[in-house]
């Protein structure tokens, strides 16, 4: 079943995996060297991964923090048994946005992905997915 509607996504230079929804098709990726983004032609789904440095030596849970305040609604979730947090949100333009941090002291790792409210029947059991599957190398190694 997951086969069927999730791709996995590995990239051994920046160090991460994550699944992502199958409707996007291998031309609709595109990368570059922070990550990985795709969208809908019509604008109706998207996602993204990125790695970048750590520069603030920020930590997780104020990083976090930081941003869901600075958004109106925001939702944050931090779990610190698996060192990763999440901030969901609406935004003006209808959409619902699901992000997922994994914070190291060299990277922040993000993962998003955003659809159209009114699909959120048919994405929104993605968001499980991608937090399930979102994986660093600098946490998983060891």
């Amino acid at each position: 079943y997951t086969e069927s509607i999730l791709v996995e996504y590995i990239n051994t230079t920046l160090g991460f995996t994550v699944l992502y929804p199958s409707v996007f098709t291998d031309d609709m990726l595109t990368e570059d060297g922070d990550g990985v983004f795709a969208k809908l032609p019509d604008d109706s789904l998207s996602f993204f991964v990125k790695r970048t440095e750590n520069s603030t030596a920020a930590n997780l849970a104020d990083y976090t923090d930081v941003i869901a305040k600075g958004i109106p609604g925001a939702k944050a979730t931090l779990n610190e048994t698996f060192s990763y947090a999440t901030v969901a949100y609406d935004t003006q333009e209808g959409n619902a946005v699901f992000d997922m941090y994994i914070i190291t002291d060299k990277y922040i790792y993000q993962a998003e992905l955003s659809f159209r409210k009114e699909l959120s029947s048919t994405y929104q059991m993605y968001t499980a997915y991608l937090e399930n599957s979102f994986a660093v190398d600098e946490l998983s190694v060891g």
